[in-house]
């Protein structure tokens, strides 16, 4: 019967509709995409990544972290802080598409893959904008060495585009 409406098997929950089949022709099974194989070979590779970013970004911290009130060494810092947030959010995302592509019995609820998403991308959004604030005070060091700098001036921009992206 041509037109049934069945349950997927690759991806339950998803509707799969079977136009090929006809009365003298057994039902056919949907293929798999390579949407599942992109996770299945990806996702491993994203955790090792993740893991090294964060022993590198915990070298940083401690290299910097004795002379933390330089505004260099503080952006460093940051970056450093917000670059493990992210490869944490990573190895958390990667974790998850790989159980639930192991068992399709587990699901996550989308506003939990959401919110999880939508950290990862705020970590990485200021990490951006510290580089940048980072490239700023250092391209100032270079052009006027003599130049002294208003950390205050930093922080308070600092602040402020925080408040703004929160």
């Amino acid at each position: 019967s041509s037109g049934i409406n069945a349950e997927c098997p690759l991806r339950p929950g998803m509707i799969w509709i079977n136009i090929t089949t006809t009365a003298n022709s057994p039902p056919s099974t949907p293929v798999a995409d390579g949407h599942d194989w992109d996770y299945q070979y990806i996702s491993p590779l994203n955790i090792t990544i993740a893991l090294y970013i964060m022993i590198q970004n915990s070298v940083i911290i401690y290299d910097y972290h004795k002379d933390w009130r330089r505004i260099s060494c503080l952006f460093f810092i940051l970056i450093g802080v917000v670059d493990i947030g992210s490869a944490c959010f990573e190895i958390g995302r990667g974790s998850i598409s790989l159980l639930c592509l192991k068992d399709p019995s587990m699901r996550i609820h989308p506003w939990i893959f959401l919110v999880c998403q939508k950290f990862g991308v705020l970590c990485y959004v200021t990490s951006t904008f510290c580089v940048l604030v980072l490239t700023v005070v250092k391209t100032i060091n270079i052009m006027h060495p003599f130049y002294r700098q208003n950390n205050r001036l930093w922080k308070i921009v600092l602040f402020i585009f925080s408040s703004i992206l929160l």
